[in-house]
């Protein structure tokens, strides 16, 4: 578990880091398909853009500190698959995946204010 906080605070700082391409934050990090890739690249860019209008300390968290925090994701893991959140700022905590490979697959959820899901899309599929 801490190999797998530690390579999520690499990956997060790399995110935010300016002298970083994301396309190589992607290759290095994140498990993905064709598609996944292009997908991985829109949410990272989306996070960088939104950490550099509120950057923050960095931290990586696992589900159970998450339930003491307030945060709660529902999203079914596959085999050996573990959950943990980034936040990133104040108002930007994004879960994520981490597989038995340690690689991370980069979640895009997105929910209507009804609390339907609109797009539930993952990296490596």
């Amino acid at each position: 578990m801490q190999s797998d906080k530690k390579l999520l605070k690499d990956f997060a700082y790399e995110v935010v880091d300016d002298s970083v391409k994301l396309e190589d934050v992607v290759e290095k990090y994140v498990k993905y398909t064709a598609e996944g890739k292009k997908m991985s690249q829109f949410v990272l860019n989306s996070i960088k853009d939104e950490y550099k209008k509120t950057p923050g300390q960095i931290v990586v968290y696992t589900p159970e500190e998450g339930n003491k925090k307030g945060t709660k994701f529902k999203m079914d893991l596959k085999e050996k698959e573990k959950l943990y959140y980034i936040k990133f700022n104040k108002n930007l905590i994004l879960p994520f995946f981490v597989d038995n490979d340690s690689k991370i697959v980069v979640l895009l959820y997105i929910t209507k204010g009804d609390g339907g899901t609109l797009s539930n899309a993952r990296s490596d599929e």
